[in-house]
């Protein structure tokens, strides 16, 4: 038996490793509107971290002293590219895992299916058998079972690449999706090469670090990505995650909605207008003491939340699973929704919510929700496919329970009753 020892690559290595075991309870743990596609990451990391630890093992000869590792990992690339294909799905069309999905395994499983018997043997018999379960043929086709491991993840990674180009995102989030397939792909040419390489009389051992080197970059890619675009990991749509480190800030209080404030003599008249990059609310101040009022009330608002636990980062998360969840589920749409019960759905705090809303949307919890509703009102009215609609089915659809209070919010938002709207759409 060699004498068991590590060097400086080997505890590099195990060091990486250490850190893949801490971003899969990361992932795992993490709060996330869409948890199926963190939970996919955490995996697909997990198995980087434990074929390290297996590599490791096998180079410091510790493997005689844990035997039980022999092989341990010999299954993990055939899981490796439906993991990342389904993430992929996963984050791109926020669909969660379908009985149809386990389709991709079928390869993975087949081989475990061989593999079993080998398994359930005692460690030691693992490094020196004998092997009783061995059929005719068995050996050979182990033998191919490493190019039909990089045949199977050279076709996953066409796939990829192509699913990605059809998508439309941000040109940054492409570059979190086409930094994983790169790594995926050098995971494979690093395989390739090791495979054949091994033929060859002058193979140095060392050279297997390669795709232990691809691997610890995978980690470190994905370590980083976390840090730095953590509204990726929050369960949004690829889709619709706005990332831009040259304006992080801006990008993060996206919002669906801001007030503008034109105040003439003692009017003031609101009216909601879309915007990409800003939360603030933006005052015309056509008079004196306007800027007074205004400063009044953002001090009173940072009183308020002066000793609140929200950090910056998690109010921002917290404002695009908002938004997230309004534009996909339509919650407004339900007439008895209150801030507690969206709190729960968010999966925080009642006063957190309340925080996110007074501070980055400028709104009550209850003028958002009405705001939302009046917008969605506004489209039902000026469609001429949706005419048959009365006033009082329109008002029910969006979530409000009755006429008048629907017919105030209405004139307030938009200067006109619903009729008023509905047929100065219609003669335009």
């Amino acid at each position: 038996m060699q004498q068991a020892s590590f060097d400086n690559w080997t505890i590099i290595f195990l060091n990486f490793s250490f850190i893949g075991f801490l971003l899969f309870f990361f992932f795992w743990l993490k709060r996330s509107y869409n948890k199926t596609a963190n939970r996919l990451v955490a995996i697909y990391v997990l198995l980087y971290a434990v074929m390290m630890v297996e590599y490791v093992l096998y180079w410091t000869h510790y493997l005689f002293y844990f035997p039980g590792w022999t092989d341990v990992s010999a299954s993990f690339p055939l899981a490796l590219g439906p993991l990342l294909y389904l993430y992929f799905k996963s984050v791109y069309e926020k669909k969660k895992l379908q009985v149809i999905d386990l389709l991709h395994f079928i390869p993975l499983l087949i081989f475990l299916g061989l593999k079993v018997p080998f398994y359930l043997m005692p460690g030691i018999n693992k490094l020196q058998g004998p092997y009783p379960f061995v059929f005719k043929g068995y050996w050979k086709l182990m033998s191919l079972m490493p190019w039909i491991k990089i045949a199977h993840n050279f076709i996953y990674a066409l796939i990829m690449i192509l699913y990605i180009k059809r998508q439309t995102s941000v040109a940054e989030i492409k570059k979190w999706a086409y930094s994983l397939i790169v790594f995926f792909i050098l995971f494979v040419g690093g395989s390739i090469a090791y495979y054949t390489l091994v033929l060859f009389p002058w193979f140095n051992v060392e050279w297997d670090y390669f795709i232990s080197f691809i691997m610890s970059a995978a980690i470190l890619c994905t370590a980083w990505f976390a840090f730095a675009y953590p509204s990726i990991f929050s369960g949004f749509s690829l889709k619709e995650s706005v990332i831009d480190l040259k304006n992080a800030n801006a990008a993060w209080e996206q919002l669906y909605y801001t007030y503008k404030l034109n105040i003439k003599g003692n009017n003031v008249q609101q009216k909601a207008i879309p915007v990409n990059y800003s939360y603030k609310q933006t005052i015309t101040v056509e008079t004196p003491g306007v800027s007074t009022l205004q400063k009044i009330a953002e001090e009173e608002t940072f009183t308020k939340y002066k000793n609140s636990g929200l950090t910056d980062a998690a109010g921002k998360e917290l404002l695009l699973a908002l938004q997230n969840m309004m534009e996909t589920e339509k919650l407004y749409r339900e007439n008895d929704i209150n801030l507690e019960s969206l709190a729960k759905k968010l999966d925080t705090t009642k006063h957190n919510l309340s925080q996110v809303i007074n501070e980055r949307i400028g709104l009550s919890f209850f003028e958002y929700i009405n705001i939302l509703r009046i917008e969605e009102a506004m489209q039902l009215l000026k469609n001429s496919n949706k005419k048959q609609l009365t006033i009082i089915e329109v008002a029910y659809d969006v979530g409000f329970n009755n006429k008048v209070t629907f017919n105030t919010a209405f004139k307030k938002h938009s200067g006109k009753t619903p009729t008023e709207f509905r047929n100065s759409k219609q003669n335009e």
